[in-house]
Formats: structure tokens, sequence, C-alpha cells
């Protein structure tokens, strides 16, 4: 199943200044490294952009660039909800579910941005005004490649993003075990590496 509501979102992005990125509660490999990996790209077209994660993830990702900047909501309520209520703009990243953000639900609905979601879980809600919804994608950094060739962004995919993108879908691949692994998978993977990533 595949739903892709964006007709209005260049209008949105084009006048947001102040972005946030968050995704769901136990931030694993593809969560993380969508979120690093969108938000080096969106900084370098200009952006003002916050990672706002809902709790603690693994060790093994803080290698992950942008690692060190990664907000964690439930060690700091107050700032974290003072920049979520002055963004412009949130993307909500592999989740389907609005209650998947667990303790940040309340401040997230509360918000005046322009919600933007993209996710490869089945049977996603449809509160968000943006949508890229794709049941077939291997992993959401997947959808972050293809949401980069939709707007014409692959030239903004450096290294760096290459690492975070490339570590999500070898995640949630089982390292290209998964059903869910296609040749445009592979594909993906491969400019990834063309960029620098090593395996």
């Amino acid at each position: 199943m595949k739903e892709i509501r964006l007709d209005h979102f260049s209008e949105s992005f084009a006048k947001s200044e102040h972005i946030v990125i968050t995704n769901h509660t136990s931030p694993d490999g593809d969560a993380m490294g969508s979120a690093l990996g969108l938000q080096r790209i969106l900084r370098s077209l200009g952006k003002m952009v916050t990672v706002i994660v809902p709790n603690p993830y693994p060790k093994f990702l803080w290698h992950l660039p942008g690692n060190e900047e990664v907000m964690v909501y439930c060690e700091g309520k107050k700032a974290a909800n003072e920049i979520i209520l002055n963004a412009d703009l949130i993307f909500h990243l592999d989740y389907n579910a609005i209650s998947r953000s667990a303790d940040m639900m309340e401040i997230l609905v509360e918000a005046k941005a322009e919600s933007v979601v993209i996710d490869h879980h089945q049977q996603p809600e449809s509160w968000p005004k943006h949508i890229y919804s794709d049941t077939e994608m291997s992993s959401t950094c997947q959808m972050i490649y293809e949401f980069c060739e939709l707007y014409g962004w692959t030239d903004r995919i450096d290294k760096e993003v290459a690492e975070c993108l490339y570590t999500g879908i070898v995640t949630d691949t089982g390292s290209f075990k998964f059903s869910s692994t296609s040749a445009r998978t592979h594909e993906i993977a491969g400019a990834l590496l063309a960029r620098g990533v090593k395996p």
C-alpha cells in the first residue's frame, strides 16, 4: 500500500525556518538513521533543524553523524516543548501512529506546525497534513533517499548522510536478508556506498 499526499509540501517547506524531526519511542537504526540523515540534508538547504527523540536509544548508534546534538525528550521536556511549539514544520519518521511518540504525543498534538510523516509501516493514520507512506519499502531510510529524489535533493547526500541512511537500511533489512529487500534497495545501497560509506 502506498499513500503520497505531498501536493503542498514544497510551499510549506519553502516558508519554514524552524524544523523538528522526531521518531518513535525506543528508536532503532532506521529511526535514528533517517532522522539524522534528513537533519543534515535540511540544514544544507538553510533550515534550522532539531532532532528530538522520545527516549534514549542504543549506544551502538551513537557513532552516527549528528548524534551529539540529539535531544532526548524524557531528559529535558521543558526545553524540547519550547522547540516543538516554535517549529514551523515537524517530520514524524518511522512511525505510523502518533501514539508511538509516547510522552511526546501531547505536545506534538498541541503544536501548530504542519506535520510530515515518512514511514513504511502498515496501516498509517491519516492525521498529518503531508504523508509519504509505502509499506513495500524496506525502511524509512530508503524512503528518505526516494524523498530526496522527488525534490531534487540527492546532491545533498554527502558521506555523513549516506552513513546514516545506510545504517537504517542495513538494520531494517536484517543485512539485506528480509523479504522487503528489493532490487531498488540494493540500488540505493550502492549509491550510498559510492559516497564513501564503509560497510
